[in-house]
């Protein structure tokens, strides 16, 4: 009787034994990813980007998917990953960009390369934007300053960004995929001049160091754009008055 008890309390043990064993394997397999624990200050910057990316899509009714991810790692940049429209925003330029119109700029010109993605077939797409790189940059500018002025943000606050950011590289620019900073700079003004002229006169950041640096760099080409502006209201003018005739 007492070997086939010391019998049966080693069977149970050896079955308790295996049933845990079996019970830990399941929750590793379950769980294949490794969990880590996201610092306050990551989970602080990764709302902030959220918030401002959520905000800019949903005031623009964009019914596209799009994910933001805020990273650590100390680059001056941010990037669109046409493949999964993921924006990833660095650590680096979080760094150098002020306020929220700035963060918005950067995001909403990434959203804009997100959405290029979205309306072209993926392979022409890839083909068209390593052919002609420099036509989608300019097209996401001017398009992140519809977005922003959607959204209730300043618009200069993306000239501020970009000032602060771009480099202004003029050794093999025919082998750049980004144009030169001051073209775009004076790009994304001119659009603002013809389309959102109320922000040039009314906007705080008219007072703002980066963008009264940017206006002092851009004299001529400002110069250039009113000259161009005024020789086509004299020939719309001139048109009007020969229908009157």
């Amino acid at each position: 009787m007492k070997i086939k008890f010391k019998k049966l309390l080693c069977y149970s043990i050896i079955a308790c034994s295996t049933l845990i064993c079996f019970s830990n394997f399941s929750i590793c397999q379950a769980n294949t990813y490794d969990i880590i624990t996201e610092s306050a200050e990551l989970k602080k910057n990764q709302n902030y980007i959220e918030n401002i990316g959520y905000r800019l899509l949903n005031a623009n009714r964009i019914d596209r998917r799009v994910n933001f991810v805020f990273s650590n790692k100390n680059i001056i940049n941010a990037t669109s990953n046409s493949i999964n429209r993921e924006i990833t925003f660095y650590k680096g330029i979080a760094n150098i960009l002020k306020t929220e119109d700035e963060v918005a700029g950067v995001l909403a010109h990434e959203i804009s390369h997100a959405m290029d993605s979205y309306n072209y077939n993926m392979i022409s797409y890839l083909f068209t934007s390593l052919i002609a790189p420099r036509k989608y940059e300019y097209r996401a500018d001017v398009r992140a300053v519809d977005y922003m002025v959607k959204a209730g943000y300043d618009p200069l606050g993306m000239i501020v960004a970009l000032n602060r950011v771009l480099n202004e590289n003029r050794i093999w620019t025919i082998l750049c995929t980004h144009p030169r900073g001051s073209l775009r700079l004076m790009h994304i003004y001119e659009y603002i001049y013809n389309k959102y002229p109320y922000f040039l006169v009314h906007s705080p950041y008219k007072n703002n160091p980066v963008y009264q640096n940017f206006l002092l760099t851009s004299v001529k080409q400002r110069r250039k754009l009113q000259k161009k502006i005024m020789e086509k209201n004299e020939a719309l003018k001139d048109e009007a008055n020969k229908e009157t005739l």
